[in-house]
């Protein structure tokens, strides 16, 4: 695969725009960024990079890029398909990754601690922008400057009612933070360039991360899961997060200490947060649709530390809607033992605990899996 990058002015921002042909394409990848603040200047091509890694390596296709990218970033991409092959060899291939130019950009120091945060309406970013705008239960926290919304990722281009009420939410909760909202409006998953979204999902925000690297030294990326609980092959995680990072740009995976349900208890102290947060957009004009099994569970996180849910879910969450569930990814069913071990760690006897059993139960069942489950977890009939 080979690209050539090219940069327009358009409305309210830029449109960056790689041009593609390899041996079984011929395509575009584009990024437009609008905001009413000023668009960061494009230096390297580090966005492509990133945001093409995952296709080449199913492909086994090497990646040609004829710009200028860090040299850093080419070794960390080196490392990062060095881990997906050892989590994934069968599924992932080693590629070359070459550039026209290979170039060392010293940091500036003055961006150190200045970070860009990914934020979607949903609890990880929110409990990560929240938690370093605020300083709260850290020593030393990021310098929040600037927030960006991507429009094609979790909403698709042509959902447009969708991405606009998530706009409503992320603008909602930063409210009147002197930060920066940049949109970004991509491509990347229509054109069909993303070969598993599970896995491609967080070289994808870290393309978006680096178009702030003339501005911003850290991409502030909200973890899913805890450190004891992630899963081994996954997008986003601790392991290789870093390994998105290049000398201007450091990627992290942020609030892994916390699990989502400690990030439920600790959000609900935000109104901000409490009127805005949405995990879902599959309801009326892109609400949360609360039937489906994250919304379900995002409500129940809430419960289970005594809390209102947020305003965005609107209708109510029955206990045959709680037995229906089905956690049909390893994601998934980490999140409902967490929250099962959650309830009957603090005592809480509400029905719901039950029929959240029985879910976990029969998904286990489903699979042929034995019926004492990992970490302490004993389902019963």
């Amino acid at each position: 695969m080979r690209i050539w990058i090219e940069n327009k002015q358009i409305a309210r921002g830029v449109r960056h725009v790689a041009r593609i042909e390899g041996s079984a394409r011929s395509t575009a990848l584009w990024f437009d960024i609008e905001s009413d603040h000023p668009v960061p200047e494009l230096q390297l091509a580090d966005p492509f990079a990133c945001a093409l890694l995952m296709i080449c390596m199913r492909s086994g296709e090497p990646l040609q890029i004829e710009g200028d990218v860090s040299r850093r970033l080419l070794q960390n991409l080196d490392e990062f398909q060095a881990v997906y092959r050892a989590w994934m060899p069968r599924s992932w291939k080693q590629v070359d990754i070459t550039a026209r130019n290979e170039v060392t950009v010293a940091p500036d120091p003055a961006l150190s601690n200045r970070a860009v945060v990914a934020l979607s309406g949903g609890m990880d970013g929110a409990f990560s922008y929240l938690r370093h705008r605020h300083g709260r239960d850290l020593a030393r926290p990021l310098d929040v400057t600037a927030a960006f919304l991507v429009h094609g990722f979790d909403s698709r281009v042509s959902h447009v009612e969708d991405f606009e009420f998530m706009r409503k939410s992320v603008t909602g909760l930063i409210g009147d933070d002197p930060v920066a909202l940049y949109t970004i409006r991509t491509n990347l998953r229509d054109a069909r360039l993303v070969p598993n979204w599970s896995h491609a999902h967080g070289t994808g925000l870290a393309a978006c991360a680096h178009f702030f690297a003339a501005t911003h030294g850290v991409g502030l990326i909200g973890g899913d899961f805890k450190y004891s609980d992630y899963p081994p092959a996954w997008g986003s995680s601790p392991v290789i997060n870093h390994l998105l990072s290049s000398e201007r740009l450091r990627m992290t995976y942020d609030g892994a200490e916390y699990s989502r349900t400690q990030k439920a208890e600790w959000l609900s102290d935000y109104p901000t947060a409490m009127k805005n947060l949405s995990v879902c957009h599959k309801g009326p004009a892109g609400e949360p649709c609360c039937t489906c099994e994250k919304c379900i569970r995002t409500v129940l996180n809430f419960r289970v530390v005594g809390k209102t849910p947020p305003e965005n879910f609107r209708l109510p969450i029955r206990n045959e809607d709680i037995s229906a569930m089905i956690f049909d990814t390893v994601p998934r069913m980490i999140f409902a033992r967490d929250l099962y071990l959650t309830a009957k760690r603090r005592g809480v006897t509400d029905s719901w605990v039950k029929h959240l059993g029985t879910a976990i139960r029969k998904t286990r069942e489903a699979e042929g899996a034995p019926q004492s489950a990992p970490q302490g977890l004993r389902l019963r009939r």
